[in-house]
């Protein structure tokens, strides 16, 4: 019954119903005369299936939820016309759990919205905003990730400032969100710094993190009175966006003085480990002496181990990278521990089945310079010529984001890369308390500058 509900897994479903139908004609008619009337047994069976009720839902049957399937997919793949397929497929295709998070935001909207306002989904849940919840699409792009290029962000933004949805779904827990591990801050950066620009945070609501515009709001929640919503920015995803070309000079640039830079450690580690009482994948924590520098999973198979105790543990292998920003840092104090999934707790190895090895640890100096708290007005880094190798590395990291390498062959001896940054929370100050950073990784160069929205 669940099969015949989707088109491309009901044409299986058919087919499975031919193949079982030649058997048992096959099989009861040795003479052939009722296997030459197949196929008005396959119209027959197929008839018959589509008059039965679905047990969790009387009201509809199996037909009915395949033609509206059918019907359904122009709606959702073509436009902003989005076709739903009814209550009676909602209510059969969603989890108690679900049908309570719908009724909650059900609610919410319905007491907040007008028949004419618009909502923007940047989460990338289109199924849950526009086709259950029926809301009005603010966009033509109904899915965010429709929009990567600079070209088609404009466009949204276009649709943005005409439409001027009431609210807008910034982040949903079920959505797209990730869907290829970069943050829709940085995919979509200019829609991004849009939104943040002119909407601010209203609440969350059964895994929705929703925004209203501005002139709704009354009086403007004061920046401390603001959560701290954890959507952390990996800025390692930016080279996405990197731009390269030649120095222009025209420009004026809200400048950075590099100088003054604080020394740091690069250290790449990686090793194994495992528990011989029980297959779990642990928390491994990247210590600096008593201090906790990092969290992070193993991500691969370690057949030498699994070989030298005779079983398999699953994923045992990890290999990681962090920043540790003490000058005199030596490897003798870098270590790992184990945080039980079952136990809620950390441990050395050794301890409750927990074994393990630290394969190899590499530490690199690097210097960090650190730029202004306040950086909601600016919207892209320029590093402005410089001397330095082919392979050098640009870091931005912070306390509030993930450390993560804007890794990328430079093309020329003496160039600029612009980096945009201005769609992330930590550069709108929604987050406080972290200091921006730039690390420059070997490299010799003149100085950094900060472009602003009116150069742009």
């Amino acid at each position: 019954v669940v099969a015949v509900a989707s088109p491309g897994v009901g044409l299986l479903f058919v087919d499975t119903i031919r193949y079982y139908t030649d058997r048992l004609c096959f099989d009861f008619d040795r003479d052939g005369l009722v296997y030459d009337l197949r196929t008005l047994v396959y119209v027959g069976m197929i008839l018959l299936l589509s008059m039965i009720k679905i047990p969790f839902n009387a009201n509809h049957r199996v037909a009915d939820i395949w033609w509206s399937s059918i019907n359904g997919i122009s709606g959702r793949l073509g436009g902003v016309n989005v076709d739903s397929a009814g209550e009676g497929l909602q209510d059969f295709l969603l989890s108690n759990e679900d049908k309570e998070k719908v009724h909650v935001l059900k609610e919410y909207f319905g007491n907040k919205l007008n028949s004419s306002d618009t909502v923007y989904d940047f989460s990338d849940s289109p199924e849950l905003i526009y086709a259950i919840l029926k809301l009005t699409p603010a966009s033509r792009f109904i899915h965010a990730s429709m929009a990567i290029r600079p070209e088609t962000q404009e466009l949204v933004v276009d649709d943005l400032r005409i439409k001027r949805p009431a609210f807008v779904v910034f982040h949903s827990e079920k959505g797209l969100n990730g869907w290829d591990g970069i943050s829709s801050q940085i995919r979509h950066h200019l829609i991004s710094h849009y939104i943040l620009d002119n909407y601010i945070y209203d609440d969350t609501i059964s895994g929705l993190v929703i925004f209203v515009r501005k002139d709704l709001y009354g009086v403007v929640r004061k920046q401390k009175d603001i959560p701290a919503i954890v959507l952390y920015v990996d800025m390692g995803y930016i080279p996405n966006f990197l731009e390269i070309g030649p120095y222009v000079s025209d420009l004026k640039y809200k400048e950075v003085i590099v100088s003054g830079a604080d020394e740091a450690n690069i250290i790449k580690m990686s090793g194994w480990v495992g528990n011989t009482n029980r297959r779990v994948e642990p928390v491994i924590l990247l210590m600096n002496g008593k201090n906790v520098v990092k969290k992070f999973k193993p991500i691969s198979q370690r057949a030498d181990v699994d070989h030298a105790y005779g079983r398999t543990f699953g994923l045992t292998g990890f290999s990681c990278e962090a920043d540790v920003h003490e000058k005199n840092l030596k490897k003798e104090s870098i270590g790992i521990l184990v945080e039980d999934p079952d136990k809620r707790r950390m441990t050395r190895i050794g301890d409750n089945g927990w074994i393990g090895n630290i394969d190899n640890v590499e530490m690199n100096k690097i210097k960090v310079y650190k730029l202004p708290q306040n950086n909601a007005h600016y919207l892209k880094i320029k590093m402005l010529p410089y001397k330095g190798n082919e392979d050098d590395q640009l870091v931005l990291f912070g306390e509030k984001i993930d450390a993560g390498t804007i890794g990328m062959s430079i093309l020329a001896k003496k160039n600029e890369i612009l980096v945009p940054v201005g769609g992330c929370y930590t550069w709108h100050n929604i987050i406080k308390g972290g200091v921006l950073s730039v690390v420059l990784k070997k490299r010799q160069i003149i100085g950094l500058q900060l472009i602003e929205k009116k150069n742009l």
